[in-house]
């Protein structure tokens, strides 16, 4: 498994919330996947804990790092999924580590865990908790979302429902807040609705933008019977 941590605007923060040393104790699933039996890896993405950017700002460097990116022909969201693919090829390689790989993530790990199930055809499952919607709405409510999220041309060639639309063969457990101030409801269902027939399980709960306790249990569980 790979476990994808959140963004929250905590650069200070990565690997560490995840598996349970610092932060928001309710975000240490990757430690709760181990615990359960999943080998499980728990990288920084580019900009957190010990892969922070230099400079005294770091919101304002990642923003220059994603402006500077899509300059160069590509986008941070395209450095995120390629980071998460070489932690799935450090999974599959591992001697020590049989059986298919998964991968979890909340928020901005959850945007990312998307994109990689698409085109990552090693993955056979994957938990994406509250981090998935449409452009189109958030681009409606003017929601400032990481940067990452903003790939250029991703609107005019379908929107995220694209992305959904491209996973064939994992299976995805989808998971969402209908009163997340990030991701309006409206737009969660848009991408639910896009993925193939069979491909996704949709959990919608009663919460804002948070990892509960029933949903990592049920994460969990679902995890066991897909993986």
């Amino acid at each position: 498994m790979s476990a994808v941590h959140q963004h929250a605007g905590r650069f200070d923060l990565g690997k560490s919330e995840l598996a349970g040393l610092r932060g928001d104790p309710s975000m240490a699933f990757g430690l709760r996947l181990a615990q359960s039996g999943f080998p499980t890896l728990i990288p920084d993405l580019v900009g957190f804990e010990e892969r922070q950017r230099p400079g005294d700002d770091p919101a304002s460097a990642e923003k220059f790092d994603a402006f500077i990116r899509i300059a160069e022909g590509s986008s941070l969201q395209a450095k995120h999924t390629s980071d998460v693919a070489v932690a799935t090829s450090w999974l599959a390689e591992n001697e020590d580590i049989s059986g298919p790989i998964g991968i979890m993530g909340h928020s901005l790990g959850g945007q990312i865990t998307l994109f990689n199930l698409a085109f990552d055809n090693r993955l056979k499952a994957g938990v994406i908790n509250c981090g998935i919607g449409t452009l189109t709405s958030i681009r409606e409510r003017r929601i400032p979302h990481n940067p990452a999220w903003f790939v250029p041309g991703l609107i005019e060639r379908g929107d995220v429902q694209s992305i959904a639309a491209n996973i064939t063969d994992p299976q995805v457990l989808v998971v969402a807040g209908t009163v997340d101030p990030w991701f309006p409801a409206s737009g969660v269902r848009e991408v639910v609705d896009a993925f193939p027939p069979g491909a996704c399980d949709f959990r919608e709960e009663r919460t804002a933008h948070e990892l509960s306790e029933r949903t990592l249990s049920a994460a969990v569980i679902w995890l066991q019977r897909n993986l």
